[in-house]
């Protein structure tokens, strides 16, 4: 993954990210947190939803997702 989160609206225009409200929630903390930057922390064996939501200036949102799978570490 690049660690970019880039807002497309439907026209294939971007969003203007430099005064958007950028806003992350996991769907199992007990799974992966993450943080107001986006960092993502493992935190249990499982499977967790990423959602981000982008606001744009102009009023505009854009979600997105990613399904996330944490397991233990092979030997």
């Amino acid at each position: 993954a690049d660690h970019i989160v880039e807002a497309v609206r439907n026209d294939q225009s971007f969003v203007n990210l430099s005064e958007a409200t950028v806003s992350y929630h996991s769907s199992n903390t007990g799974v992966a947190t993450v943080s107001s930057d986006g960092v993502l922390t493992a935190a249990g064996i499982g499977v967790a939803t990423i959602d981000v939501t982008v606001r744009g200036e102009a009023g505009e949102t854009v979600t997105g997702s990613a399904v996330i799978a944490v397991r233990q570490p092979g030997p």
